[in-house]
């Protein structure tokens, strides 16, 4: 997210730059930034890049900007010679998306009708085609209260159908331009010469080529590309408070004091241009022998995009903070839910159902008609889903390395405050402390405590040094057992180097999956027959007899 963020500051002053006058020839994003952002939302992104770019997206969309900033921005996006490539093409569709989950109509009806050139430059560029296609049918397509949009655009449509016939590379791009045909004549009815037009021109361009657009898949885009977008699509990505909410009642019990009945209270904190993530976390407290846990929000605070467009180099990194709630879970070790039998609860006195009569609780049969009594009904008890105390607020603080958090707790008329330390994860170890643990021991052999070590800081990427093995009668033995998870080296020549205690011992990876083992300095190595699967965990045994052995 840091480095994201680097690049979003990056990239909003570089269009800022292109945004002033004589800017068309001025150099306003560096080669190593363009990868970045087709990396981060190129055609080859992965699932959580292309997450995080969206998330970029609509805080662009939904930060409190003048309108004409905002298109200022996007038009810098599609049309300066710097800021080519089909990753900044992406982001500026991401944007859009995010203005109707923002509800700006506003700013998507300028959008629609100023932009809509550029994007239709970008269509005409191979390397931006594919993903320009995409941006130009939606907001062609989303347009959908006016006909204005749809008869303007029909000469770039019958352009559009002459390219993508002429080049065969472009035959998979034909149906996505038919089905954006169709949806555009089932929307704006009554305009036949604009539809009898894009018939025969793509008659003429594809003919019997291409298969038919159904009437499904253009109702399918038009419900797609439509502003208003259905609700729960909304809440996944930014939180609103529109609907209906139900405020519990907090009934005080018979002990009480007499406090008010309805305490149900919302508070709605607002705040604007922040990135967040949704935290849950556990804290355990050995001492007091108890479990908290933690649910809520983690975010930083970002200036004004005025700011950030005007003078990006005057921001400054705001410190992250955390807000939630916190309880005390009782029963850690327990069921998520507790099933209760269902028990049959007989009743005092019975109804007979025959004459109404009223008899004893002990009367297997009515006193006055002799009807049999009713079968006793299983009444089944409130399960509990709560394993914890009732949830209280929190906020917490960081220190500007991260590494130090001050929570600020309470409950009720209760407060205080929690102090935590970042838990340092060991990037090198010794292997003397194992030595010289061994040789305190007074016996032939002992399993030693395993140590957890991330080479690369990385806690994706962990080693173990589990059992380290010490002989001390007169053959020593020394064996170290590894688990790994090994990864490919960026460099394909270039051998990792995954267990070191200086020149003494080293365990080295190939690039072509081998693993090395050296000792004192190189003067005895011995290489694994098979190699290691990369991306997989592995385990491994060293054994060292007088002699140097991989098993």
């Amino acid at each position: 997210m840091e480095a994201a963020s680097q690049q979003l500051r990056a990239l909003l002053g570089a269009c800022a730059a292109a945004s002033s006058q004589d800017a068309d020839e001025v150099q306003v994003l560096t080669p190593e930034q363009l990868q970045f952002w087709d990396a981060l939302c190129g055609p080859a992104a992965s699932s959580e890049s292309l997450a995080l770019a969206a998330d970029l997206a609509l805080l662009l969309a939904s930060t409190n900007v003048a309108v004409h900033k905002l298109l200022a921005l996007l038009r810098a996006l599609l049309l300066h010679p710097s800021l080519h490539c089909a990753g900044l093409v992406r982001l500026a569709h991401l944007t859009f998306k995010g203005l109707k989950r923002a509800k700006r109509w506003d700013a998507l009806s300028a959008a629609s009708t100023q932009l809509l050139d550029a994007i239709y430059a970008k269509v005409l560029l191979p390397d931006t085609r594919e993903r320009a296609l995409r941006f130009y049918v939606e907001v062609l397509v989303g347009f959908q209260h006016s006909a204005e949009l749809y008869a303007r655009s029909v000469p770039q449509l019958v352009e559009l159908a002459e390219i993508f016939s002429g080049e065969d590379e472009n035959r998979q791009l034909m149906h996505p331009l038919l089905v954006a045909c169709a949806a555009l004549e089932h929307c704006h009815r009554g305009y036949e010469a604009e539809a009898m037009t894009l018939r025969r021109a793509l008659r003429a361009s594809f003919g019997a080529r291409v298969d038919r657009p159904t009437a499904a898949e253009a109702e399918r885009l038009l419900r797609s590309s439509a502003w208003v977008l259905p609700a729960e699509t909304l809440d996944d990505m930014l939180p609103s408070v529109e609907g209906k909410w139900v405020v519990d009642e907090f009934v005080s019990d018979q002990l009480g004091s007499g406090a008010p009945q309805n305490a149900g209270s919302v508070l709605l904190k607002k705040t604007t241009n922040c990135f967040a993530h949704e935290v849950k976390a556990t804290m355990v407290d050995s001492k007091a022998k108890q479990t908290l846990e933690l649910t809520g929000y983690l975010f930083q605070q970002m200036p004004e995009m005025q700011v950030l467009l005007a003078h990006p180099e005057t921001m400054e990194a705001s410190p992250w903070e955390l807000e939630g709630h916190w309880r005390q879970l009782h029963d850690e070790t327990g069921p998520a839910t507790t099933t209760v039998p269902m028990a049959p609860i007989a009743a005092p006195t019975w109804d007979c159902r025959a004459c109404t009569m009223n008899n004893e609780g002990s009367a297997t049969k009515c006193t006055t008609c002799g009807t049999e009594r009713p079968a006793d009904v299983n009444v089944p008890a409130i399960a509990s889903t709560s394993k914890g105390s009732n949830p209280a607020p929190f906020t917490a603080v960081f220190s500007s390395d991260l590494s130090f958090m001050r929570m600020k707790w309470s409950r009720g008329e209760q407060q205080g405050v929690w102090l935590a330390r970042k838990q340092i994860v060991e990037r090198e170890f010794d292997l003397a402390v194992s030595l010289a643990a061994a040789n305190d021991v007074m016996m032939d052999s002992t399993d030693l405590p395993a140590f957890v070590f991330s080479p690369e800081g990385n806690p994706a990427s962990i080693l173990v040094l589990e059992r380290p093995v010490l002989s001390t009668s007169d053959r020593t033995e020394f064996t170290v057992q590894v688990w790994i998870c090994p990864e490919r080296s960026p460099s394909e020549n270039d051998a990792q180097v995954v267990l070191a205690n200086g020149h003494d011992f080293e365990l080295i990876l190939t690039s072509a999956g081998h693993l090395m083992w050296q000792i004192a300095g190189g003067r005895y190595t011995v290489t694994s027959r098979d190699a290691v699967q990369f991306d997989q965990a592995c385990w491994m045994r060293l054994g060292h007899l007088h002699r140097a052995c991989l098993c």
